[in-house]
C-alpha cells in the first residue's frame, strides 16, 4: 500500500493523507494518524479524535466512494495553535 503522506507546508502541525478507497487502507491510515496525534502531547483526548476520524474515513470509503479502490480519499489533520 503506497500512501501519499506528507507534512502540509503552510501548516507545520498538519498531516495530509491520501489513500485508495479500501478498508485495509483505512486501517493503515488510522495507524499513521494515531502516531501523528500521539506525537502531540497537548491533545487532551486522542482516542476520541481517532474514533471520529476512523468513522469519517470509513464513511468516505464505503458510502462516498463505494469501496472503489480506483478512487481515493484525502484527509487533512491539523493542530490549532
Amino acid at each position: 500500500m503506497d500512501h501519499n503522506m506528507q507534512q502540509v507546508s503552510s501548516f507545520p502541525n498538519a498531516l495530509r493523507l491520501n489513500f485508495p478507497s479500501t478498508m485495509a487502507d483505512v486501517d493503515e491510515v488510522s495507524q499513521q494518524a494515531r502516531s501523528f496525534l500521539l506525537s502531540h502531547p497537548s491533545i487532551p483526548e486522542p482516542f476520541s479524535l481517532l474514533l471520529a476520524l476512523r468513522e469519517a474515513l470509513t464513511n468516505a470509503v464505503k458510502h462516498g466512494n463505494r469501496n472503489n479502490p480506483d478512487l481515493s480519499v484525502e484527509c487533512l489533520i491539523g493542530m490549532c495553535q
